[in-house]
């Protein structure tokens, strides 16, 4: 089912999902993905597994706690991900990086019109680091 190899990565629970009240579980729970709009109704043994993934856990671990069937269908519903793909899910587009404070713009959202901060650049090297993730 999986071709990557699971064994040695590092897994941690998707930070959108929220357990739904049980009046709307028939049997089990309901959580919600909040990003992708969509319900899951699992087991209470599965959320367990989820709230124990919010610490990063290898898979073998979640595999070893609560099944391998409940480990793969965390990973296949992309409950649960490979620690350096959560960026990926997030389905981000377009970010901005603010490279130095210097701004005439009086925009009213932004706190920089109201209390200026003192000029400061940011280095390359962190600018660089910023990029590769």
């Amino acid at each position: 089912m999986m071709k990557e190899d699971m064994s040695t990565r590092v897994y941690i629970t998707l930070p959108y999902l929220f357990q739904k009240s049980s009046d709307e579980a028939r049997n089990g729970v309901v959580i919600s993905d909040q990003l992708m709009n969509k319900k899951y109704s699992v087991s209470s043994n599965y959320v367990e597994m989820l709230r124990d993934a919010c610490e990063a856990r290898l898979y073998q671990e979640l595999a070893s706690i609560y099944g391998k069937e409940l480990a793969n269908m965390a990973i296949l519903y992309k409950h649960v991900l490979a620690k350096e793909r959560l960026w990926e899910y997030s389905n981000v587009t377009q970010a901005s990086i603010e490279i130095n404070t210097e701004c005439n713009w009086k925009c009213r959202y932004c706190p920089n019109h109201i209390s200026p901060y003192p000029s400061k650049r940011m280095k390359t090297s962190l600018f660089r680091e910023i990029l590769k993730k």
